[in-house]
């Protein structure tokens, strides 16, 4: 029914992907919030690694105010590494955005 050379192609696909994985788990990135007042960084499976706040944010905001500027780094940080991954997605399937499913209506990986 497969030919040989969809079975390559198939197994080639695999270990890119595998490769990408290895890779994404070591991408860092950095979201920041409040002009860097704030960062989040976490890697490429979206582990928060770490998070810092400026001192003098804490003197100065309330806590409601820096508890937003937590949600928007984090939020700043997953966002790229969505655009990572779907770079590179988009290198492995030659598909623009990365997602091969987009054509169907899917979600992405």
């Amino acid at each position: 029914m497969f030919g040989q050379d969809f079975l390559k192609k198939a197994q080639e696909m695999q270990e890119k992907l595998a490769r990408m994985q290895q890779e994404m788990a070591a991408l860092t990135v950095t979201g920041t919030a409040g002009g860097r007042l704030i960062t989040v960084t976490m890697n490429g499976n979206n582990d928060v690694l770490s998070v810092r706040i400026a001192p003098e944010l804490l003197k100065n905001e309330e806590v409601s105010m820096v508890e937003d500027l937590v949600v928007a780094a984090t939020n700043d940080a997953l966002q790229k590494v969505r655009l990572a991954t779907a770079q590179a997605m988009e290198e492995i399937t030659g598909i623009p955005g990365g997602n091969p499913l987009g054509q169907f209506g899917l979600p992405g990986l």
